[in-house]
C-alpha cells in the first residue's frame, strides 16, 4: 500500500509570479549575506552559524511562498 505524501514534503507548482517572488526572496537574503560578510569576516564560528541559519532561514521562507495559494499553479 501507498501512503499519501505528508504536506510538510510537499511540493508546489509555481506560476511565472512564483517563481520570481522566490528569486526575489533568495535574492534579498544573498544581498544579506554579502553585506555582512565585510563587516563580520568570513571565518569563524559564529560567521559559520549566522550563514547556516541564514540559509535555513531562506529555505522557510522559500517554502512559506511556495505554500501561498497566489504563487501556485
Amino acid at each position: 500500500m501507498v501512503l499519501p505524501i505528508n504536506s510538510e514534503f510537499a511540493t508546489y507548482k509555481l506560476t511565472d509570479e512564483g517563481v520570481k517572488n522566490i528569486e526575489e526572496i533568495k535574492g534579498l537574503f544573498s544581498d544579506l549575506l554579502y553585506n555582512l560578510n565585510p563587516l563580520m569576516g568570513l571565518s569563524g564560528r559564529e560567521q559559520s552559524i549566522v550563514r547556516t541559519k541564514l540559509e535555513e532561514s531562506c529555505f522557510f521562507a522559500v517554502k512559506a511562498a511556495s505554500k501561498l495559494v497566489e504563487n501556485q499553479r
